[in-house]
């Protein structure tokens, strides 16, 4: 999933703790193998590079993940958006290139996004999918490592550790604490973003906690910091110096929303939050010169 995964255990037993350690990137391992776009032997390389026509069987993950990213699609009124690959492929290219996508080709792979581009059913195993358009990609980049962090959680607290946290770069799973510390901590820092720089202490204890910005990945151009993150309704990468820390009941969640929240305006994020009491976020974003600030919820920081 393009990211380092890391597995911190507070236990009695290294040896035990070590065996779930491995149960738990075992289990990252089968993900990935379902999700990644990087490694051509995963379902989702596979399923971009033959635009299947007719229905397939995909594994479990790759089901729950679709039927996931539906829903919180609609629920952010399309700013999450997992049909995108064509588009970020287009814009990965043009980092590698160090130039701008043209028009035209973000005209044409616009013309392939959309959950209308694809036909899923997961109402039984196994799951099917096909593509209704012919170029439509798959890119779980805003979803995967949430999802991914919560499932390895889950093997930690079934093998007997409940006081685990698992990170994947900018995605957190958090069970109980330490048993010397009232709660997990970490430091999450860089000078360049959220105005005069992001330097948060992330207090939390079972929790799921997902940032995103353009501290993370992103092209320079003429003078211009082009994020990482794609409009999936323009097709253009965000230049609004975006950066976002979330909190949610689940990691996908979090993982998609902090993606979504980049890419909505200030104020739909605020009607969102009101709707959402179990989610909660702070949110940097520039308004012309001025980096606006917007925090909602319970306090996660320091």
């Amino acid at each position: 999933m393009g990211t380092i995964f890391n597995i911190t255990i507070d236990g009695p037993d290294s040896l035990t703790a070590r065996k779930a350690a491995y149960k738990a990137f075992a289990r990252i391992d089968q993900i990935n193998l379902a999700l990644s776009d990087y490694s051509e032997q995963s379902e989702t390389w596979q399923l971009n590079a033959t635009s299947p026509a007719n229905w397939v069987a995909v594994s479990e993950d790759l089901g729950e993940v679709l039927k996931m990213s539906k829903a919180i699609s609609e629920q952010t009124f399309g700013a999450f958006d997992p049909t995108i690959g064509a588009l970020v492929q287009l814009w990965r290219r043009a980092k590698r290139k160090n130039e701008l996508p043209g028009q035209r080709q973000i005209e044409e792979a616009l013309a392939v996004n959309g959950f209308d581009a694809i036909v899923f059913d997961t109402t039984r195993l196994p799951f099917k999918i096909k593509y209704i358009k012919k170029g439509m990609k798959l890119d779980f980049g805003g979803i995967g490592k949430g999802y991914a962090v919560e499932e390895a959680l889950k093997v930690l607290k079934a093998e007997g550790f409940a006081h685990s946290f698992v990170s994947a770069g900018s995605s957190i799973a958090a069970a109980d604490a330490p048993a010397s510390k009232p709660t997990w901590e970490f430091l999450l820092e860089d000078k360049n973003s959220g105005g005069p720089g992001i330097n948060e202490l992330i207090k939390c204890t079972n929790c799921f906690i997902a940032s995103s910005g353009d501290i993370y990945q992103y092209l320079e151009f003429g003078g211009r910091k082009y994020s990482h993150i794609i409009d999936p309704e323009t097709g253009e990468a965000l230049t609004n110096g975006a950066f976002v820390i979330v909190t949610a009941p689940s990691g996908a969640q979090a993982d998609a929303y902090a993606t979504a929240f980049c890419v909505m305006e200030m104020e739909e994020i605020r009607r969102f939050l009101e709707r959402n009491s179990d989610v909660s976020a702070m949110v940097w974003k520039k308004n012309g010169e001025v980096m606006e600030q917007l925090t909602f919820g319970q306090s996660f920081v320091n």
